[in-house]
């Protein structure tokens, strides 16, 4: 979420119009906030799948996440036709913010989650996730096999 927040308010500083060396430091917060995001949300999902559907689900999320960027970019450019580019920045990085605290009030369960830095395991409440917690309080997330195949 604080890649989301990054992205967002990257956005919005950009569309409001600064000087040149604001909107510049405001695009690279968009750039490293997308990333930050993009790099989080594929790591819970692959680490929330079961280990059968993880490379299955993670073609799934690749497929909507990138795939739809050209319908983003139209829907975009008309909005960026009809009213301003700054203005058109502005609404998405407030769009941005809405949706994420939407999604925040709506599954506060997301803000807890961890992956462990070897992987291996998943914090946090996962109460609605469908991964099972064992007694130490900690999802264990099944290693792939040697074949390179979930296993």
């Amino acid at each position: 979420m604080l890649g989301l927040a990054g992205a967002a308010g990257g956005l919005a500083v950009f569309g409001l119009g600064p000087p040149l060396p604001v909107a510049i430091a405001a695009m690279a917060f968009t750039g490293g906030g997308f990333l930050v995001y993009a790099s989080a949300s594929l790591t819970l999902v692959q680490a929330l799948a079961p280990p059968a559907l993880r490379g299955r689900l993670t073609a799934v999320f690749s497929l909507l996440y990138w795939g739809l960027m050209p319908i983003g970019g139209l829907l975009g450019g008309l909005a960026a036709e009809a009213f301003s580019a700054r203005t058109t920045m502005l609404g998405a990085g407030v769009v941005l913010v809405v949706l994420g605290l939407l999604a925040a009030i709506r599954r506060p369960q997301v803000l807890t989650l961890a992956v462990s830095r070897d992987g291996l395991q998943l914090e946090g409440d996962l109460d609605g996730t469908g991964v099972v917690t064992a007694d130490f309080g900690a999802a264990m997330i099944a290693p792939r096999t040697a074949a390179g195949r979930d296993g």
